[in-house]
């Protein structure tokens, strides 16, 4: 074990993981798209976090359920195996990590300067955004002139919302 960290990397076949009933974490439908899009053009580049005590995935639900549907869609069926980051936990800490996992407060801010920098695409003027999950909406948010004639207010009035929850 490293310092702060207690996972192990392993190979699990997909019939061993359970989604985690519990899971708080929701996603509506575009924004389910946009994750799905964002996964194919960039990969799968952070593991799931699965315990092995349970057989219970605790972070990475929408991927997975994206993984599935891709490789079904390919190969017909769901027998494949995955990298997963594996933890021992009891039923209470595998919970708390859920929890810890989807809580935007623990995530963290933007800094709006450099948000505001890289979306102003003044030093990294290749960025595909929509690949990062970044829609005009967002772009208003941090002060930077978009294109808002396609846009749903409700989707617009939900992406404030959120915005609000997570600097709240």
């Amino acid at each position: 074990m490293h310092f702060l960290q207690d996972y192990v990397m392993l190979t699990v076949h997909r019939s061993q993981i359970n989604e985690a009933k519990y899971n708080p974490r929701i996603i509506n439908d575009q924004n389910y798209k946009d994750l799905k899009k964002s996964l194919k053009k960039i990969k799968l580049r952070e593991p799931l976090i699965w315990n092995k005590t349970s057989g219970n995935l605790i972070g990475g639900h929408q991927r997975l359920k994206i993984l599935d549907e891709e490789w079904q869609k390919k190969y017909k069926n769901l027998d494949y195996d995955l990298i997963v980051a594996a933890v021992e936990l009891d039923y209470k800490q595998e919970i708390e990590l859920n929890i810890a996992l989807n809580n935007p407060r623990l995530m963290g801010d933007y800094s709006i300067e450099k948000m505001n920098k890289i979306l102003s695409n003044e030093e990294f003027p290749d960025i595909d955004f929509e690949i990062a999950g970044i829609k005009d909406e967002d772009l208003q948010i941090f002060g930077i002139e978009a294109d808002l004639k396609n846009l749903d207010i409700a989707e617009i009035e939900e992406t404030i919302q959120n915005f609000e929850q997570i600097k709240a």
